[in-house]
């Protein structure tokens, strides 16, 4: 455990700039094009084969663009695992933004008229963060971790494009957990509901992901305040 967490410490500043790299190019929904191949490009950077999942039937992209929301033609989900075998754990991180404008003089405030006001730019961060840890240590995972990363959260249906696209299967997820950094709680500071799983693979799962969260957290904790004017 202590190791894992020095480990994250180690890949800190690499954390903060996926985060604020995100952080700059929010986008909205289901479709996030340019969010989700930045996710791409870091997991193949740790060596992660990833792909994308999700599927935006037409009867469901026609209703949203019926209540307002512009025509998202797919569903940008990207997946990976790590590990092989039995138990499966997934790891959940969204990584949709808010249409609404961040105003501020940070160097890396949002680009763009929506914003990442609920930390899912952190969320993402925080789960890059974790499969490198994973992936540092994979010959000691006694099974595998399935990461998932998802759009569409605050639109209510990005997880069921991923679960209709497949996602719970090949190789079929036997439990699935995920973070989230409600700014109730001082940086650093993690909570949860407690999860069974194997004791070989959750506690790796959960000191990788808690570590990851820590370093996160502290440039959340940093900027705590700031998001906005």
């Amino acid at each position: 455990m202590k190791s894992l967490y020095q480990e994250a410490k180690a890949i800190q500043d690499q954390i903060v700039a996926d985060r604020r790299y995100l952080h700059q190019i929010p986008e909205v929904g289901m479709d996030l094009p340019e969010s989700a191949a930045y996710i791409e490009k870091r997991l193949s950077e740790m060596g992660i084969p990833s792909h994308r999942c999700g599927v935006m039937p037409d009867e469901i992209r026609k209703k949203y663009v019926a209540m307002g929301f512009p025509d998202m033609a797919a569903s940008t989900g990207v997946v990976a695992t790590i590990g092989s075998g039995s138990p499966c754990i997934l790891l959940r991180a969204d990584f949709d933004a808010l249409p609404m404008e961040e105003i501020n003089d940070l160097p890396f405030c949002s680009k763009r008229k929506a914003s990442h006001m609920c930390g899912h730019d952190t969320h993402a961060a925080m789960l890059l963060g974790a499969a490198k840890l994973l992936k540092d240590h994979e010959s000691e995972l006694k099974g595998t971790v399935k990461l998932m990363f998802q759009p569409g959260e605050e639109m209510g249906y990005g997880s069921k494009t991923m679960i209709d696209d497949g996602l719970l299967e090949n190789p079929k997820v036997d439990a699935a957990m995920a973070t989230s950094v409600p700014g109730v709680f001082a940086a650093g500071d993690c909570t949860g509901l407690p999860l069974q799983v194997s004791k070989a693979v959750g506690e790796g799962l959960i000191a990788g992901q808690s570590a990851a969260a820590w370093a996160a957290a502290q440039e959340r904790g940093e900027k705590q305040g700031s998001a906005t004017k």
